[in-house]
């Protein structure tokens, strides 16, 4: 396991170390869990979306009314790019 030392500020905060920020494919903005016990904390990269935050995502696909074929291509596309993020 691969250790870094992050210096905490006066508002309680510390930035993740670059090399975790990639391991764990997160960007600015991004919701991560934090959990304690008794050993200390871990923090985790929340990969499943809520679905109020997936609430329009398929807006700019929307050119009427929608067909089976639509919404399974729609539906697609939107997952290609949701694991591209």
């Amino acid at each position: 396991m691969n250790t870094f030392t992050a210096t905490l500020s006066s508002k309680g905060q510390f930035t993740i170390p670059k090399p975790i920020r990639d391991r764990l494919a997160v960007q600015k903005g991004a919701k991560l869990e934090v959990a304690y016990s008794a050993n200390g904390f871990v923090v985790k990269s929340k990969v499943k979306p809520r679905i109020l935050e997936l609430a329009g995502s398929l807006k700019k696909y929307d050119n009427g009314t929608p067909t089976n074929v639509a919404i399974e291509r729609g539906l697609e596309i939107a997952a290609r790019e949701i694991a591209n993020e």
